[in-house]
């Protein structure tokens, strides 16, 4: 009995103790979430506070920590939506969805969460998904003013606009005061073409809110579609009287007069936005592109650099500067900054975009392509990007990729002439004539003097035997371009075809008279003169072009050609020489210099001459080989395998 007894009593003090334990796990357990709840609202308090007072990376900071430690919490992630949906770039409204999308997912009756959703889809085109959340927001509060604006607005987009323009005047009668709505309506009546009733509600919204720039700034568009300029101007003045230092709306004023081709005035627009902020480098950016608008390259450059030293953090400027410089040719000043632009972002797609550019320029297909292909992976969407892909492709000679990258450009924008043309000429290159045809018109639908089609045209014309279509739309190239070189030259390669030789003769002659420099032109002269067993004559004909292009290096290698072929070997090195003296990248005179000691069996200068030439292009086959051919000749089998 007494065993029984001690063993009750040991179980007593067993259970004594787990229920000590027990009440002091749950201790700690409300502590806890008491602390993650205290936690999680001192995050989204001090979130509301950064976010009121404009402060929107912070607001993300403080909206983030409290999503951390509370995962389950809408109105976090509602309010991180919302934060991350004020810096309005792709990445920050596609994170916006996201939290939003959770918000709602967890909280049903968030009903601005939905309504923000909404507005997402509508700028992501999905109008029929941005009805949805609308019809959803009204089924609950039917006075909803933003739910009829977004059901309005997302009807517009699936092109119902009396029905949209219904759902924009209930938005208005539940108040009648909120000229937001007013400006939203008139922008439907726009788009019907219904300029009276956009202006007369334009006016309203003034009428109701004198002070708002937005109003005035509409009206002013209004009027220049109008072409009531004066009015215009003046509503654009009113708007800088409400806020006289806002920088942007000089800009605007200044943008307008660039279209009305005031460019002084424009000019002393954008450089009053300066003054207004002279340590924000948008204003010079803006005028290093109005400068660069008017040919005035060198101030637009100043403009940009200083820009750039006001923030050189920032890379607007610097993307520029390196545009420019690549389209200029500059390559190596362009690389210094793309290079700069990568040190500050490794990961920027524009400075890898530009570095695939710089490449093409360079001549390194391989390496383009493989730089390419890094942009085109992080932003498949982006036409630029996959359109100078498929130059690298070309320039690498494989035409089917380049095909299938083109392709690629023309899904995502359709009317890209660039990219038509380059598929034109793709075709061409493959010898489909008939596909290349077809894209070239499709070409001159969009751009009827588009020159570059019509050729393309010409040219497979050709392609398929078709003489006559060819010399007709070369004509024709010649009718609506008489001074481009390129319409001429045609002409004069078919009639040469034609044996017609003083037609043709004419039209090489008109096309190098326009193209003094053009070595190309002038050789099929030289070349219809030699075939006439006129060899001074062609001499006398290329020393008379040098008068009009001096120290030109082909030239005197065409001159050198000549005198080869006499059979003057002294006076066919004196001009290749000479070529190589103007210009000591000149590959052909280093070829044909090779060449004539060849024929003279002086191999080893030969052989230098084609090594030379290897030097300027390590990618030219044909002086390996010849080098590989020289040495098998001298049984020198060791070298000929190097």
């Amino acid at each position: 009995m007494l065993s029984q007894v001690k063993e009750i009593a040991n179980n007593g003090g067993d259970m004594k103790k787990t229920s000590i334990i027990f009440i002091f796990i749950l201790l700690i357990t409300m502590a806890a979430c008491s602390s993650t709840e205290q936690k999680r609202e001192k995050y989204l308090q001090r979130g509301k506070q950064y976010y009121d007072n404009g402060k929107y990376n912070a607001a993300v900071i403080e909206f983030s920590n409290a999503v951390k430690i509370a995962p389950k919490y809408a109105e976090a992630h509602y309010r991180l939506g919302l934060a991350q949906m004020k810096f309005g770039r792709i990445q920050n409204l596609q994170a916006a969805y996201k939290e939003l999308s959770e918000a709602v997912h967890l909280d049903p009756n968030i009903m601005d969460a939905h309504l923000q959703l909404g507005n997402l889809l509508l700028l992501s085109k999905e109008y029929e998904k941005a009805k949805e959340n609308a019809n959803l927001v009204l089924k609950k509060e039917p006075n909803n003013i933003e739910a009829h604006l977004l059901l309005g607005n997302s009807l517009a987009g699936l092109k119902k606009n009396n029905e949209a323009i219904t759902e924009i005047k209930k938005a208005i009668e539940l108040d009648p005061k909120r000229m937001q709505s007013h400006l939203n309506l008139a922008g439907l009546y726009l788009y019907q073409n219904d300029i009276a009733s956009a202006e007369r509600l334009y006016k309203e919204a003034i009428s109701l809110d004198s002070k708002s720039i937005p109003a005035h700034l509409a009206l002013a568009n209004l009027y220049l579609r109008k072409k009531d300029v004066k009015s215009s101007e003046d509503e654009f003045k009113e708007a800088i009287k409400i806020d006289p230092k806002n920088l942007n709306l000089h800009i605007t004023l200044g943008n307008f007069y660039m279209s009305q081709s005031r460019f002084n005035e424009a000019e002393a627009k954008y450089q009053e936005a300066e003054r207004l902020e002279p340590k924000n480098p948008a204003p010079l950016i803006i005028l290093g592109d109005f400068y660069l608008m008017q040919k005035k390259e060198d101030v637009a450059i100043k403009a940009y650099q200083k820009a750039d030293e006001i923030k050189p953090e920032e890379l607007t400027a610097k993307k520029r500067i390196a545009s420019y410089y690549l389209s200029s040719r500059k390559i190596d000043e362009a690389s210094a900054y793309i290079d700069n632009i990568l040190k500050k972002n490794p990961n920027d797609p524009e400075g890898h975009l530009f570095k695939g550019k710089i490449l093409i320029a360079k001549s390194k297909p391989r390496e383009a392509i493989s730089e390419l292909q890094g942009v085109v992976k992080d932003e498949p969407q982006w036409a630029e990007a996959r359109y100078f892909l498929s130059q690298a492709y070309i320039l690498s000679g494989d035409l089917q990729m380049a095909k299938n990258e083109l392709t690629e450009v023309l899904k995502i924008a359709p009317n890209s002439l660039d990219a038509i043309i380059s598929l034109a000429e793709v075709h061409l290159r493959s010898h489909a004539n008939d596909e290349a045809i077809s894209e070239a018109k499709k070409v001159l639908a969009l751009q009827p003097n588009n020159q570059k089609a019509r050729q393309i045209i010409g040219d497979a014309l050709i392609g398929k035997r078709d003489v006559g279509g060819a010399l007709t739309q070369y004509k024709e190239f010649v009718r609506s371009s008489p001074d481009d070189p390129v319409g001429h030259f045609h002409l004069g390669a078919i009639y040469r075809a034609q044996k017609k030789n003083a037609e043709s003769m004419s039209e090489f002659e008109k096309a190098l008279s326009l193209s003094p420099k053009s070595a190309y032109i002038l050789a099929q002269i030289m070349g219809m003169m030699m075939e006439k067993g006129d060899t001074d004559k062609a001499i006398e004909r290329a020393n008379k072009q040098l008068v009009a292009s001096p120290k030109n290096p082909l030239i005197y290698n065409l001159i050198g050609k000549v005198y080869m072929a006499k059979g003057d070997k002294a006076k066919a090195e004196e001009n290749f020489n000479k070529s190589i003296e103007i210009d000591k990248n000149t590959l052909a005179s280093y070829m044909d210099l090779g060449s004539l000691y060849t024929r003279d069996k002086s191999y080893d200068k030969a052989i230098a001459k084609y090594e030379e030439a290897i030097k300027i292009n390590p990618n030219y086959l044909p002086a390996y080989m010849i080098i590989g051919t020289l040495y098998d000749g001298q049984k020198k089998f060791d070298k000929s395998k190097e």
